[in-house]
């Protein structure tokens, strides 16, 4: 009794190692791909593709919570199309995942036909499986804010640890977090400079319009002034020298040397 203790001790070791071994490979891979230079969504697509191969947590889901705080937006799932991911929302609050945003907690489901809070809108697990599921969820959390959740499901094993399913999907939580928040801090800085760039030319613009220039720049004015001066000065300077350098009228046609009466 005693060795065959020890030897399912020991099998459980291995288990454990290899487990870990392949959490750690599995968190490697997603780290490269989100380090990509690749769409959001296209990142969390293979972030889910890894979980599913490595891991093997069938059906990740990443929903992001909408821009008014009050829905969650199903922004990618293992498998599903646009249009099925568009035909599905939560409100903040409904349903295990949205309960998981609105309280910031991760949640265990062992057996999802025992839950009834479970909605299953979007993967509709009973129409494609008979065999009982385990679903796993985590808040996807920047700070203290929640912008999101992550889950996935395993097949239904009373040996396996959901709490490590948890655990893992944690980490990837986070290093999704700041994946979308990096984007976000950037799309946000990306409008304000767009925005400072409007202004600043519809600022020139106004400036610098014909009617501004000639007709309300004081600056202006006073070169044109400058410009008429000299103008009036110079047409005054070409009168004068053109009459000294004419000859009277009475004066022309006549030789120095005629004796013609006057």
């Amino acid at each position: 009794m005693a060795d065959e203790r020890s030897a399912a001790d020991v099998d459980e070791r291995l288990a454990q190692a290899e487990r870990r071994v392949r959490e750690i490979e599995a968190l490697y891979h997603i780290s490269q791909v989100l380090a990509t230079g690749a769409t959001q969504r296209e990142k969390l697509a293979a972030v889910l593709d890894v979980l599913d191969h490595d891991l093997r947590m069938r059906r990740g889901t990443v929903a992001l919570v909408s821009p008014d705080g009050r829905e969650l937006l199903m922004e990618v799932a293992h498998n599903l199309s646009d249009g099925q991911l568009r035909a599905v929302r939560y409100d903040v609050g409904e349903g295990i995942v949205g309960q998981v945003v609105q309280t910031a907690k991760p949640a265990i489901v062992p057996k999802i036909s025992q839950e009834p809070v479970f909605l299953d809108r979007l993967h509709q697990r009973r129409k494609l499986t008979r065999e009982e599921i385990s679903f796993v969820c985590v808040p996807v959390a920047v700070g203290p804010d929640v912008i999101g959740a992550l889950s996935a499901d395993r097949l239904f094993d009373e040996s396996a640890s959901l709490d490590e399913d948890v655990r893992v999907l944690s980490i990837v939580a986070t290093m999704i977090a700041t994946d979308v928040q990096s984007r976000r801090e950037q799309e946000a800085e990306r409008r304000a400079l767009e925005a400072e760039n409007i202004r600043l030319r519809s600022e020139l613009e106004e400036r610098f319009r014909p009617e501004n220039i000639v007709g309300n720049s004081g600056a202006m004015r006073a070169v044109y002034r400058a410009i008429h001066q000299g103008a009036s000065r110079g047409r005054a300077r070409s009168w004068w020298r053109t009459r000294c350098t004419t000859p009277a009228r009475g004066l022309r046609g006549r030789s120095s040397g005629s004796t013609a009466p006057p």
